[in-house]
């Protein structure tokens, strides 16, 4: 495992910031949820939620724009699944929360405070067998911790498709929940990241203070 450095007294500063954030949004979130009609609330709680219905012609999607304390991120949904996660443009514009959205909103509230480490709303992939490989063995990197890009190679059966490695991690469609950025240079540098370098170090901050 490899960590950047920081204070303790930091990590202390960063959690509260994050922490009095979090909770200013979490009683706008809860009212959206309590507007949500009765029905979609019931869906996106059954077993097959996320899955597109048998027959179905017509995709249902929308996006909407996720306040973060690391930036504004853009969330693409579509049939009940999230699609994406990705740093928004500056131009970006958003509909209003439905229930899923509320729902992963109020998870990403939590995590940014320090409360949550894993998600559980449901998230559809379009990528190749090979992105996929890659995507799934990033969730199973633990939460404040990192790998390197020989080690998520290893780790898919491929030490010497560190580049390719690479190129699928720039590729991740839903960042923080499949958490590429917690795969770092062997030299302890943290590397690219599709949303930026400084929205990198701010999550790996974030988790290592959170195991502090």
């Amino acid at each position: 495992m490899t960590c950047l450095p920081d204070t303790v007294r930091q990590n202390s500063k960063l959690i509260s910031f994050f922490a009095e954030l979090s909770a200013k949004k979490h009683g706008i979130m809860q009212t959206v949820e309590r507007m949500a009609e009765p029905e979609m609330r019931e869906a996106m709680q059954r077993p097959d939620a996320g899955t597109i219905p048998k027959g179905a012609s017509k995709t249902v999607k929308g996006t909407v724009i996720y306040h973060s304390p690391v930036g504004d991120i853009q969330l693409d949904w579509e049939d009940g699944a999230v699609t994406a996660l990705r740093l928004a443009p500056s131009d970006a514009c958003g509909e209003a929360p439905n229930a899923l959205t509320a729902r992963v909103f109020r998870q990403l509230d939590e995590y940014f405070s320090g409360t949550r480490r894993t998600f559980d709303f449901p998230c559809r992939l379009h990528g190749t067998p090979f992105q996929q490989r890659v995507w799934a063995a990033l969730r199973d990197i633990p939460y404040g911790e990192t790998r390197s890009y020989k080690q998520l190679a290893e780790a898919i059966g491929q030490p010497n498709a560190c580049r390719a490695v690479g190129m699928a991690n720039h590729a991740n469609p839903i960042l923080i929940v499949i958490p590429c950025h917690r795969v770092i240079c062997a030299d302890g540098s943290p590397g690219g990241y599709a949303g930026g370098a400084e929205m990198k170090k701010a999550l790996l901050r974030l988790e290592q203070a959170g195991e502090a």
